[in-house]
């Protein structure tokens, strides 16, 4: 397993996602592996890309209803990825914690 980061005190116009992962780091295989370690200050006028426009967060679904990490669920919008996160000034489209 690699070491995930810290991001501290982001400034930004928008954040289209935010998790641990390369170039070999596919939508269909994000698990709690690909969780940053923290996140705290950040500062957008949209975190998670939201591709549609409808404010919900969409995915290809491959398992049972609901987005589940390591389902093989296939993320189609932003979502953010870490153990713990604070102090965001506009909510995540899809947060994951812990």
């Amino acid at each position: 397993m690699g070491v995930t980061g810290f991001m501290d005190s982001v400034k930004a116009t928008r954040i289209a996602a935010i998790y641990a992962g390369d170039n070999g780091t596919a939508a269909n295989a994000l698990t709690f592996i690909n969780r940053v370690n923290s996140i705290a200050k950040i500062t957008a006028n949209s975190i998670g890309a939201d591709l549609d426009q409808d404010g919900t967060f969409d995915f290809i679904n491959a398992g049972p209803a609901g987005f589940a990490l390591g389902s093989g669920d296939t993320a189609i919008d932003g979502l953010v990825l870490a153990i713990s996160a604070t102090e965001f000034s506009k909510p995540p489209l899809l947060q994951i914690l812990g």
